[in-house]
């Protein structure tokens, strides 16, 4: 376990995640209740830097960030002894004060606040102080609706409001990106090119790891002192081994039994669909992107629609797990394709 990681109160040390990287992006991924919220907020307080505080959807962001009642940021400042003020500045938007007392006319502005979806559409601010954004749960849990084109959208956010700091001489803005984990398919590791990176880098147990040369850096929490301590609380008592997993152990939902690196020199193409190639083996088929097949579809619905109506026994395949994938960049596509 890295030992700047944490404080000695067994929390998430926000600070070392800030400055001790000089990454402009930074993923952390990690079990419930182990700080990462809570740190952050009491990094901005303690700091002052101007900052961004960001949901994936406009309805997470009223009710967690828009919200005096609900608010991320209330159980930091509650602790702190200030009183939680916020100023909504359009309909989407709005700024997170706090101040020393009800009647007190001084407030200090802690974070703008804004979603993934609306970001591109915030208009009447200047982002050109903003040094830090905090992206809070940006994997999204099981339940909840895929954003069309969420991974893109964060690169979206991140010219809105870096601008062109960087042509004048000025640093970067610093993502910091945080979630529970879950579903290693997310869209954000997919179109950041790190998807396969981050699968290889939680099966060999790394902690911290750095991918695109640096600018990109995943930490993985995966020996919290906090999450040790939630084993024993009632919620994980009551022995549901897949979500305890994901909430204290840090397990992720991977599909290791469909990835094998395979040699295609003796399987015959079927048809590629986008960057992947359906290949067909003894006992059903091979997915990888080594494309060779005469056959090719677009990963678009009218590619999707084409390929399930010509191809119906990859559905089959599918279903029944005859499909073998080269990496997760493929078995990706796989699920994307199916699901």
């Amino acid at each position: 376990m890295n030992k700047h990681l944490y404080l000695p109160s067994g929390f998430l040390n926000f600070k070392f995640l800030v400055e001790g990287f000089s990454s402009p992006f930074t993923f952390i991924i990690g079990g419930r209740g182990t700080g990462k919220t809570y740190g952050a907020i009491s990094y901005l307080v303690d700091t002052g830097i101007p900052a961004l505080f960001m949901r994936r959807t406009q309805e997470e962001c009223d009710t967690v960030l828009n919200n005096p009642v609900m608010s991320t940021a209330l159980q930091v400042l509650n602790d702190r002894g200030y009183i939680i003020d916020i100023e909504k500045l359009s309909k989407k938007n709005a700024i997170t004060y706090y101040k020393a007392s009800e009647d007190a006319e001084e407030k200090t502005p802690l974070y703008i606040s804004c979603s993934l979806t609306g970001a591109a559409s915030i208009r009447g601010i200047s982002s050109e102080n903003i040094k830090l954004c905090i992206y809070d749960e940006f994997i999204k849990e099981r339940h909840k609706k895929a954003i069309a084109g969420e991974g893109f959208a964060l690169f979206n956010a991140y010219e809105t409001f870096n601008r062109n700091r960087e042509l004048s001489g000025k640093p970067p803005i610093k993502f910091i990106c945080m979630s529970n984990s879950d579903n290693i398919f997310n869209p954000v590791f997919k179109d950041f090119g790190i998807l396969d990176d981050v699968y290889k880098m939680i099966q060999e147990g790394k902690e911290i790891k750095q991918f695109k040369n640096g600018l990109v850096n995943v930490i993985v929490l995966g020996d919290s002192p906090i999450s040790e301590l939630k084993s024993k609380t009632v919620l994980y008592q009551i022995g549901n081994e897949e979500f305890n997993s994901m909430a204290i152990e840090n397990a992720f939902e991977t599909p290791d039994e469909i990835i094998k690196s395979m040699n295609i020199k003796n399987m015959r193409p079927i048809c590629s669909y986008g960057k992947i190639c359906f290949y067909r083996m003894d006992n059903g088929f091979y997915v990888s992107k080594h494309r060779t097949a005469r056959i090719q579809y677009g990963a678009d619905k009218k590619g999707k629609r084409a390929l399930l109506g010509n191809f119906p026994i990859l559905k089959y395949a599918y279903n029944n797990d005859l499909i073998l994938c080269e990496d997760m960049e493929c078995a990706y596509a796989l699920e994307e394709l199916f699901i």
